[in-house]
Order: structure tokens, then C-alpha cells, then sequence
């Protein structure tokens, strides 16, 4: 895929071995992680190598996925309001949902870092022209703080990675903004007949 920026050895049999024991036969981590890496090989190989992934745990992989499209020291909070705007829609929308209306939930002020969060998802996005998560897991992921308390009386117990803070999706407050972008945006475009 990328003939003319790649050397020859930049991925080795090693590699892929190392790859493939940590995928430990889920497909979604092996997807999703060639996704990750052919968004920039020479960096993100390396850095998913080097990351203390566990075997096949999607979690784990979705962490060091948003921790490094998204780093915590760099990433300016104008960028997670459109995080959390973006991917709030969509997951309250549980439909593929176009480019075009995702990006009237955004502010104009906020609409480059609304390409920047989307560039960020790639490896879990679906590739059409629709958004939608690949996955359920990564919404899972997202909103799984909601009820893990209800299931397991104490989340200390529970062996998975936790969604940062950060990137945390509150399903009630995603819904509460859609209703009022979707009643906003109905009062501005009907025409009343009074």
C-alpha cells in the first residue's frame, strides 16, 4: 500500500508473529490494529509493539488507540468537545449517519477539529461514506462506565482497560443534546402556517 515510503524490512516475520500471539484470534484486534498501523506504519507499529497490550483485549488496544490519536497533554479541549460531540451522535444515532450531518452538530468554530477527531477514529470508523463504529465493543468501551457499578457491584474487579475520562461517552447527556440540537434545528428550518 505504501510502495514508495517503505523500506523493504519495515515489518518483519517477527512482527508479525508478535501481532498475531497478541490478537490470540480476535479478528476486531487484528482489524483494528492494521487499520491503526496503515494510518502512519513507521510510527504506529513500533508504538503498538512496544504498548503492554493483552492478548486479543480490545479495550486495551482502544485505550492506547485514543491515548495516541488524542494525547492527554497535547489535546486541546476544543478537540474533545468535538469528540465527545461527534461520537456521542453516533452513538445515540446506532444508524450510519453522513459526514454532512455530523458536522452540523458542530460548531463552525469547531468544524477543522471535527476532521481532526474523525482522522483520529479511523481505525474504528467504518470507511464509507456513513459513520458508524466497525464495532460494537468500542461503544461498548466508550459507555461502559454507565453500568459496570450495576454489574459488577465494584469495577476494581473487573480485569478490563477503563475508557479514560476523557473520552468517556455519557449516553443520557449524548441524548439530552441531541434532542435539543434536533428541536433547534426543526424550530430554524419549519415554516409555521399561522
Amino acid at each position: 500500500q505504501y510502495p514508495r515510503t517503505l523500506s523493504e524490512g519495515w515489518i518483519t516475520k517477527d512482527d508479525i508473529n508478535n501481532l498475531k500471539q497478541r490478537a490470540a484470534g480476535v479478528f476486531m484486534w487484528a482489524d483494528t490494529v492494521v487499520k491503526y498501523v496503515s494510518g502512519d506504519p513507521q510510527t504506529r507499529l513500533p508504538q503498538t509493539l512496544s504498548e503492554d497490550l493483552r492478548a486479543g483485549d480490545l479495550y486495551s488496544l482502544y485505550r492506547v488507540l485514543l491515548d495516541s490519536s488524542f494525547p492527554e497533554n497535547s489535546t486541546a479541549s476544543n478537540v474533545l468537545v468535538a469528540f465527545r460531540t461527534i461520537v456521542g451522535a453516533i452513538v445515540v444515532l446506532q444508524r450510519p449517519t453522513s459526514r454532512a450531518d455530523v458536522y452540523k452538530l458542530v460548531d463552525a468554530k469547531l468544524e477543522s477539529n471535527a476532521e481532526l477527531v474523525l482522522r483520529g477514529l479511523a481505525s474504528v470508523l467504518d470507511r464509507g461514506d456513513h459513520l458508524i463504529f466497525v464495532h460494537q465493543s468500542f461503544v461498548d468501551f466508550l459507555t461502559d462506565h454507565e453500568c459496570r457499578a450495576d454489574i459488577d457491584g465494584d469495577s476494581s474487579q473487573n480485569n478490563r482497560a477503563e475508557c479514560p475520562e476523557r473520552f468517556r461517552i455519557c449516553t443520557r447527556d449524548a441524548n439530552r443534546f441531541m434532542f435539543g440540537f434536533m428541536f433547534a434545528y426543526m424550530v430554524e428550518k419549519l415554516r409555521f402556517n399561522i
